[in-house]
């Protein structure tokens, strides 16, 4: 962990951000969009790329790409937020710049939110989304990346797809101090509370209801941790040991070693806060370039 990453985390401290998080949670806003098809378009103001939207009943679906790449890597990107904040200017900065660096296909996924959507509509929204990519898209190779709620989102949609069967799979897939169990039941949870400068646990259960709605916690549809973990393919999963995430990431990695058609390559950030690669700071970077190296990997 570098002295940035350590400044980083005396400021989130200082600043109160569990008291933010909760904030954030009980008061979410649509004022302000972190992740619009304007916004990419301000950052990728160069006429050698094109950002296009569509939508879903509503919810807009945005592909940003080079027009002359000649690159059929697809990453689908599903940020964080417990479910209920919306995407963040720092999920758009790394939109950019993995179609900038390397050269990828992103396409956004605006997805419905709780508390004026339940997960139903999300996964609804979402698996229609990629059948329709993968429709418009016929040459591509897919992959998925998510952030925290994200990273959930992205092994449910893993499992949906595979279940459906008629569908071709994501090759590979980052998931980045991901929310595997929406109870938070863990015993070892508890030993990761004081130690996580931003998820407040009791914030995290209340997020998790409101999305479930009415649905049990640790049922598989949305706490992907007790799915099918077989025939996912090739991940990569970030997770920092100052996270309350942690223990549940641990018990994941166990459990896709028994598995087959899977395969997880497992990055442990020391010291590190939940979803680092937001941050900007030089461990955020690194983990950047972990990313890219693995999505252009053949």
């Amino acid at each position: 962990m570098s002295l940035d990453d350590e400044i980083v985390k005396m400021g989130l401290r200082l600043t109160l951000m569990k008291k933010l998080f909760t904030r954030q949670i009980m008061h979410p806003s649509r004022k302000n969009k972190g992740v619009t098809s304007k916004m990419l378009r301000a950052k990728l103001d160069d006429e050698s790329y094109s950002v296009e939207e569509t939508s879903i009943d509503g919810f807009e679906i945005t592909t940003s790409r080079r027009k002359d790449s000649t690159n059929n890597r697809h990453l689908i990107f599903l940020h964080g937020g417990a479910y209920v904040v919306d995407a963040s200017p720092l999920h758009r900065d790394l939109i950019v710049n993995f179609v900038k660096k390397a050269d990828l296909t992103v396409t956004f996924i605006d997805y419905p939110k709780a508390p004026e959507n339940d997960w139903k509509m999300c996964h609804r929204i979402v698996f229609d989304a990629y059948q329709k990519l993968a429709a418009d898209f016929t040459e591509d190779e897919f992959m998925l990346f998510g952030d925290s709620a994200g990273g959930g989102l992205a092994l449910c949609l893993l499992q949906m797809i595979k279940k459906a069967g008629n569908l071709s799979r994501p090759s590979k897939s980052v998931l980045f101090s991901p929310w595997l169990d929406l109870s938070c039941q863990n015993p070892d949870v508890v030993h990761y509370l004081a130690k996580d400068p931003i998820l407040e646990l009791d914030t995290l259960i209340h997020a998790a209801k409101l999305f479930a709605n009415g649905t049990d916690l640790m049922d598989s549809q949305i706490s992907p941790l007790y799915g099918d973990l077989n025939n996912l393919g090739e991940l990569l999963l970030f997770v920092g040991t100052c996270e309350i995430c942690f223990p549940d990431c641990e018990l994941f990695v166990e459990k896709v070693k028994s598995c087959t058609g899977t395969t997880v390559e497992t990055v442990i950030g020391q010291g590190m806060i939940h979803d680092w690669i937001i941050t900007k700071t030089s461990s955020a970077k690194k983990a950047e370039e972990k990313c890219l190296e693995f999505f252009q990997k053949k």
